[in-house]
């Protein structure tokens, strides 16, 4: 492929990139080699992040391709990288995509080829861990399908069932923190966790596609050259490109915004994260062993415990662009009972309990209103489904956040009014 017929690409106005489509995935490999080949170094590629006017892939690609040299840089330096993901409501996306199985990602596949892609012809080796605690559908038996025919070893992926480990008895099974827990307690060899070989550095992800593994290099590099202990992928960062659907939760979205960021305002204002759930985080071990033992969060808040344990001991937190494609048709928050409320109520109660636990700052009066008007998921069921008043729907949406915009009376007032509907 010529830098002509690259530019063309870039250049062009067809934007598509479908998740279900191995061929895709193998598109933006084949373009971001194309980039290598051509002569495109960090300033080139870096040029091309964020453009808004490129195809999804093309942007991809040059993410990709960044994160290729990167890698590249420590070819010859021995480094073994965990990888974690939790195994719940998998089932269909590590599956193909057929006739009846239109969602399907092939997601256990496509890592996998991912991964080998960016660490080829280096001493950079990695490891799946997939941490599950008796997925009620299923997950387990499409997992160890995929591993039975494509005979794949232990040295690249092992399933960690939390029922086979006796100090995980009081763990809540089929949780995104308790499993989470599981990967990081066996990472760094904590008594009574399987021993899953050693390593130099560890990170979590999502089960799906949302995030090409091939980018893992600008992590590795930010800890290899810039002994970055702690980094996380952004998806609102400025060069990051980014397919999400911000407003799924429901009309309240944007007050349900400012309750989160006025008790996280370390997370939303010093980091400037406005998604803190990102599944893109990469933890040194020599940090892991020492946040590991603070953390007790067993549900869908474990990223801002993480984070929040990070601050607690002195931790500067790395915040790096990403390219992310939403994977929301097979979304595990669909399939839980109360949907997104469901997820969602254990951040908003993670994030008071966290600020607590971790001595950071937050805002007293909203840490008042959640104890008081906002503790079972049906008052945030409540809170979601329901529009801000008429005089603060014409807010930009990052007036949501800021003290100073809206009162706690108002907040407060519609809070009990919309728990009331």
């Amino acid at each position: 492929m010529s830098t002509t017929e690259i530019s063309s690409i870039i250049n062009s106005s067809c934007d598509y990139f479908d998740l279900t489509n191995n061929n895709h995935y193998q598109m933006v490999r084949d373009l971001a080699d194309a980039m290598l080949a051509n002569g495109f170094g960090e300033t080139e590629l870096e040029q091309l992040l964020p453009d808004k006017t490129a195809p999804l892939h093309a942007n991809l690609a040059a993410h990709i391709a960044l994160s290729r040299l990167k890698i590249l840089k420590h070819k010859d330096q021995p480094f073994r990288l965990a990888i974690a993901t939790n195994l719940i409501h998998e089932q269909n996306r590590l599956r193909p995509a057929t006739f009846n199985n239109p969602n399907g990602e092939d997601s256990l596949r496509n890592k996998i080829k991912q991964l080998k892609w960016i660490t080829a012809g280096t001493e950079i080796k990695w490891k799946l861990l997939y941490a599950t605690g008796g997925c009620e559908w299923n997950s387990e038996e499409a997992f160890k399908k995929i591993v039975a025919e494509e005979n794949l070893t232990k040295d690249e992926v092992e399933l960690l069932d939390s029922r086979d480990i006796e100090v995980t008895k009081n763990l809540v099974k089929n949780q995104k923190g308790s499993e989470l827990l599981v990967a990081m307690n066996s990472v760094i060899g904590t008594a009574g966790y399987p021993n899953v070989g050693q390593f130099d550095a560890f990170m979590f992800t999502d089960a799906d596609m949302t995030l090409d593994m091939s980018q893992i290099g600008t992590l590795i590099d930010e800890y290899l050259t810039n002994k970055k202990d702690f980094s996380i992928g952004a998806r609102t960062h400025k060069l990051s490109v980014s397919r999400k659907n911000p407003t799924r939760p429901g009309k309240g979205v944007l007050m349900y915004r400012h309750i989160t960021r006025r008790l996280g305002p370390v997370f939303f204002e010093d980091l400037q994260l406005s998604d803190t759930q990102c599944p893109w985080k990469f933890i040194s071990i020599d940090l892991l062993k020492k946040i590991a033992p603070l953390l007790t969060c067993p549900d869908w808040s474990i990223d801002t415990d993480i984070i929040g344990a990070a601050f607690y001991l002195g931790y500067d937190i790395n915040v790096l662009p990403i390219t992310a494609i939403d994977s929301e048709k097979e979304s595990h928050g669909h399939a839980i009972k109360g949907g997104p409320a469901a997820r969602l109520i254990t951040i908003v109660h993670g994030l008071l309990r966290q600020a607590r636990n971790y001595n950071l700052r937050f805002d007293k009066e909203i840490g008042h209103l959640v104890d008081t008007e906002i503790q079972a998921m049906e008052d945030l069921a409540a809170i979601l489904s329901t529009l801000p008043p008429a005089h603060l729907q014409e807010l930009p949406n990052d007036a949501f956040g800021k003290a100073e915009t809206i009162s706690i009376t108002d907040l407060t007032n519609w809070v009990i009014e919309a728990k009331k509907n």
